[in-house]
C-alpha cells in the first residue's frame, strides 16, 4: 500500500493550502493510484455525486432546462479531468465557482452548505491541477536534458 505523506485535517476547507511535498509524492506516485486516492479521481468522483444529487433534486422539485447544461458541461468537464487535461480543471473551478456564487445569491439559506461544497470541491480541483502541472513541469525537464 502506497503510503501518502500526513497533511493537515482542515486542508479540504482550506483548499489553496496544499503541502509540496504531498504534490510531490502524488506526482511520483500517479500512475500507481486508485480512482480515490488521486486527486484527478476524486474530482471526477466528487462531480458524479453532485450530478446524482441534481439528479435526485431535479426528480423532486422539478425539471430546469439551466440544470441539465450545468450538469452535462460538469460531466463532460470531468471526462477531461479523469485524462489529466489542466484546462478541464480551471473550467470546473471557474463553473463551480460561478454556480455556488449564484447560489448564495439567489438562496441564502443555503450559504452554509454552497460554502461547505465549493471548498471541498476546490480543493479537489486544485490537488488535481498543481499535481498535473509537477508532472509537466517534471516532463518538460526531463525533455530539456535529452
Amino acid at each position: 500500500m502506497l503510503e501518502k505523506p500526513k497533511s493537515p485535517r482542515a486542508n479540504w476547507l482550506f483548499w489553496w493550502r496544499t503541502a509540496p511535498n504531498e504534490i510531490d509524492w502524488l506526482a511520483a506516485h500517479y500512475d500507481g493510484l486508485t480512482l480515490t486516492q488521486s486527486p484527478k479521481g476524486q474530482s471526477v468522483l466528487l462531480i458524479l455525486f453532485s450530478l446524482a444529487m441534481t439528479a435526485f433534486v431535479a426528480l423532486f422539485a422539478g425539471f430546469d432546462p439551466e440544470v441539465l447544461i450545468m450538469a452535462v458541461l460538469m460531466l463532460a468537464l470531468g471526462v477531461f479531468i479523469y485524462f489529466g487535461h489542466r484546462w478541464a480543471m480551471i473550467g470546473a473551478m471557474l463553473i463551480w465557482t460561478l454556480e455556488k456564487g449564484v447560489t448564495l445569491f439567489t438562496n441564502p439559506r443555503f450559504a452554509v452548505t454552497s460554502i461547505l461544497f465549493w471548498c471541498i470541491f476546490m480543493h479537489a480541483f486544485w490537488q488535481a491541477f498543481r499535481v498535473e502541472q509537477r508532472r509537466r513541469r517534471a516532463k518538460i525537464g526531463a525533455e530539456a536534458f535529452d
